[in-house]
């Protein structure tokens, strides 16, 4: 599955209560080594709620800086959001994702209680550019291509760093 086939998708949790559309995925850098990279990513949790810009631009999170009249202006807009870790998952449909239930969303990056970097990926990976190994820009980040691994309510992880023109046209429609 690509993670452009989560982002819009309707988020309803156990009482039937549509959350909103999924934002963002929030990815955990803690999943089997890959060659010289390190660890891999894996989803840690969803970010969902009512459409707003400032998800895009990555206002919700506290720690950014910027001019506080847009810092108020969103607060109150996003009051809305939440987090939905990957283990409240119940089912992925094809419009739908039903899950247990949901959380506030704080909007920090709290990399201590999970053990691992984490990154929203739509908002730090997607459209940023890529380097190769000899410096040479190759593209930019059009979208990723998550991996199940079979095990039952395993987070998926992230397979490959899509490029190019076939996978940003999943993205724009």
């Amino acid at each position: 599955m690509r993670l452009a086939g989560f982002l819009g998708r309707s988020i309803v949790d156990r009482s039937g209560r549509d959350l909103g559309a999924i934002h963002d995925v929030r990815l955990v850098k803690d999943g089997p080594a890959i060659g010289s990279f390190g660890a891999s990513y894996r989803v840690h949790s969803l970010i969902a709620g009512s459409p707003s810009i400032g998800v895009r631009l990555g206002l919700h999170h506290d720690e950014l800086k910027g001019p506080w009249p847009l810092k108020a202006i969103f607060r109150r807009v996003h009051a809305g959001i939440v987090t939905v870790p990957w283990n409240e998952v119940r089912s992925i449909e094809e419009e739908v994702v039903r899950v247990g239930h949901a959380l506030p969303d704080e909007g920090k990056l709290d990399t201590d209680r999970v053990g691992g970097a984490l990154l929203d990926a739509g908002l730090q990976l997607l459209d940023r550019q890529v380097i190769d190994v000899d410096g040479r820009m190759a593209g930019k980040v059009d979208d990723l291509e998550l991996e199940f691994s079979g095990e039952p309510h395993a987070p998926p992880r992230v397979a490959a760093i899509l490029l190019g023109p076939g996978a940003l046209a999943s993205r724009i429609g």
